[in-house]
């Protein structure tokens, strides 16, 4: 009897031990957005007061001040005040606004002292090629003669995402995002709007909150919930696709470029793009679409002559849309440099100051 208690303390004591473990490992994972932490509204009541009610973000109080001017742009040296001679306006995510090197560095900054004209810089960090539209649509003070949309390649994710916390390491990111009818038309799902109360079941509820949302918890594409048995947390979040891909060593993006993905993103970010150089056209202005590589896009690119985004390419060919493909243009400028040599860090970064 004092055996079978024995071994029953050890049993209990060795499954704790794993359950801390598992714990402490599914706390390690919720950065890399493999696990969601359990969800809390602490600043939610704050957030829907300042956040902005179309795009999500960034904030409408935070231009004319810091690093933007008063219509949003980033501020560079040398650029006369709120867009007066505007030649160029780019839009775009974190690689158009310069993300992890100084204004002046930023390609918007530099292309206008290339130029000598201002050229304004309207990328927003973490945005969406839906976002970038978006705000684009609602800048009507944009009289530039060129206008320029950077579809940087995992874009393509968040162009089926309503919620950024769902698939990245974010906090109240809910963004607006396109669908595309029955009849193939590009239709607009604005902004969610969900109180305190929905905000905190939306993790049981995300149908009904979110019926538009690909990384839904706990489904295919999406992050788990952080809850007990850890163990099994941890389990089900090593099965993630991202987790895939990364032991393949190949972009994480790279399924939602397959025109058979169910997520369908591949024609909705081509539907996306489509309706840009429409809206450019109705403007009376030049647009372009510069195809941003993630720097595993530079390695196969240099290894392969391929690129995870080359679907979206032929796409935009059968259109008659001809994108600037930053990518290949990078390799035959520079065909001997190492990609790595183009980004702040040799995995996971942003185009440094060269």
């Amino acid at each position: 009897m004092l055996s079978i208690v024995r071994y029953t303390a050890y049993a209990v004591f060795l499954l704790s031990l794993l359950e801390l473990a598992a714990y402490l490992l599914a706390r390690a994972m919720v950065p890399l957005a493999l696990v969601l932490p359990p969800p809390t509204a602490d600043g939610y009541e704050e957030y829907l007061q300042y956040r902005d009610p179309v795009l999500g973000w960034p904030r409408p109080d935070s231009f004319g001040r810091e690093e933007l001017d008063n219509r949003g742009s980033r501020v560079a040296s040398g650029l006369a005040v709120d867009g007066d001679g505007t030649c160029v306006a780019a839009y775009g995510d974190s690689f158009t606004w310069g993300a992890e090197v100084d204004a002046d560095q930023a390609y918007p900054a530099v292309l206008s002292t290339l130029l000598g004209c201002r050229v304004d810089n309207f990328g927003v960090g973490g945005y969406g090629t839906d976002q970038a539209l978006i705000r684009y649509k609602m800048n009507s003070s944009d009289v530039a003669e060129t206008v320029l949309l950077g579809h940087f390649s995992d874009n393509i994710v968040r162009n089926v995402n309503q919620l950024r916390d769902l698939y990245a390491y974010s906090r109240f990111g809910f963004k607006p995002r396109f669908i595309l009818s029955q009849t193939g038309e590009l239709v607009l799902v604005p902004l969610p709007h969900l109180g305190r109360d929905d905000y905190l079941r939306l993790y049981e509820n995300v149908e009904e909150l979110l019926p538009h949302e690909f990384f839904a918890p706990n489904s295919a594409g999406a992050a788990f919930v952080m809850g007990f048995p850890y163990s099994r947390t941890v389990l089900r979040a090593l099965s993630h696709y991202r987790v895939r891909y990364i032991l393949r060593d190949e972009p994480s993006y790279q399924g939602f470029y397959n025109p058979t993905h169910e997520s369908h993103a591949l024609a909705v970010t081509g539907a996306i793009l489509l309706r840009f150089v429409k809206e450019v056209q109705n403007r009376s202005q030049v647009g372009h679409i510069l195809l941003i590589p993630d720097i595993k896009d530079l390695h196969s690119l240099s290894r392969h002559g391929s690129a995870a985004y080359d679907p979206l390419v032929e796409f935009l060919a059968v259109h008659n849309v001809a994108a600037i493909d930053v990518g290949r243009l990078i390799l035959q400028q520079h065909p001997a440099v190492d990609p790595c040599e183009w980004y702040t860090r040799c995995r996971g970064s942003h185009f440094n100051a060269d």
